[in-house]
Formats: structure tokens, sequence, C-alpha cells
């Protein structure tokens, strides 16, 4: 992918993370990433499953999974989660690093795909 010009946008699926996923285990997921790849071919991609089936599609809560069970990262379950994340990755990583990850990447990566205007 990154051979490719692409990038990785790294979910917060919690057993792809570890047995006890944390904010923690998902910052070295990220750092792993970056390490292989560089920042300029990783993202954010947090799939926020329960906030999604809570608010999108009522008719899939409670009724195939009971939404309280989704094995998502305590303290990462949605959007407004992600404000905190930066400056804990700047940490690990370094300002300008995760200034990529955390939302330089895709942006870079629209400006050169979509059309100019």
């Amino acid at each position: 992918v990154a051979g490719a010009g692409g990038f990785a946008a790294l979910n917060a699926f919690g057993p792809f993370l570890s047995d006890e996923p944390s904010i923690s285990s998902y910052i070295d997921h990220i750092e792993y990433a970056v390490s292989l790849v560089g920042p300029e071919h990783v993202a954010l991609g947090p799939d926020f499953i329960a906030d999604i089936a809570a608010t999108v599609d009522p008719i899939f809560t409670g009724l195939l999974v009971d939404p309280s069970n989704l094995p998502s990262v305590p303290g990462l379950v949605r959007p407004a989660d992600l404000e905190g994340l930066s400056g804990l990755l700047a940490d690990r990583l370094g300002s300008a690093a995760a200034e990529k990850v955390c939302f330089g990447t895709v942006r870079d990566f629209l400006l050169a795909a979509l059309p100019q205007r």
C-alpha cells in the first residue's frame, strides 16, 4: 500500500489490538505501523461501531448484537473521544508525525487524488 502511495487507516477494534484493548494499545498499534511505513502512510480509522449501531441503525442495535458486548476500546467509542488522542500521539511519535497520522495523511491523499478546482 505504501509503495503505491496509499495509506492504511488503522481501526480500533478491540481484538485487533490486544486481549485488554486500551487507548495505549491503540497508540502502540499506530506507532508500530508508523515504524514500518512512515507517518505519511498511516491514518486514524476507528470504526466507532457502538456509536454507529446506536445512532445510525437502530434496527441493528440490540437485535443482531448486544451493543454492550461490542469489543471497543474504553475511552475511544465515539468521534468526540479522538480529541485527547492527538496529544498522546505527539508524546509518542513527535508533533510532526502525530499531525500526519491525525489528519495530514488523509488531507494530502485527498488533495492529490481529487480534481483541483
